[in-house]
């Protein structure tokens, strides 16, 4: 099943832990995003980056490439639990690109047996976020695994 949501960030705390040059530097970052749409609740996300070029006064001259892990707990298409998403990116021109991938055994409730992957984009104006999900049991994904659906 495939759900695309947008998303709103409530916090953003980055810092930088090492400095490798006046324009090249390693930051960690703490970040909570809110969900209201197909996935709605909360996810917590520590991401580390690497930045080859930093402008501390305009932030869209940067470049970074990060990594990260979301922790979300909430509902995905009324369904309650959380999961563990592993976050791989780019940020360039002012917008960040990920690739995501749920992590395998993280799913908890009704979420529990979740695997999937996904993407975002996020800049200034808006977020996209997309994920193609597998593994949870109900009718409709008994119906595909058994072929008793038609596509």
């Amino acid at each position: 099943m495939k759900i695309t949501s947008s998303f709103e960030m409530q916090q953003w705390d980055e810092k930088t832990y090492h400095t490798i040059s006046d324009s090249s530097r390693l930051t960690r970052a703490s970040s909570i995003f809110m969900f209201n749409d197909e996935i709605e609740g909360e996810a917590k996300i520590e991401w580390l980056m690497y930045y080859p070029k930093f402008d501390a006064n305009d932030s869209r001259r940067s470049t970074a490439e990060y990594i990260g892990l979301i922790y979300f707990e909430g509902s995905l298409n009324g369904r309650k639990g959380s999961f563990v998403i592993e976050d791989e990116g780019v940020y360039r021109g002012g917008v960040a690109k990920s690739q995501l991938r749920v992590i395998p055994e993280s799913g908890t409730g009704e979420l529990k047996g979740i695997s999937g992957e996904g993407t975002y984009t996020a800049n200034r104006e808006e977020t996209r976020f997309e994920l193609e999900y597998v593994g949870l049991s109900d009718e409709r994904d008994e119906d595909w695994l058994f072929g008793t659906r038609s596509a």
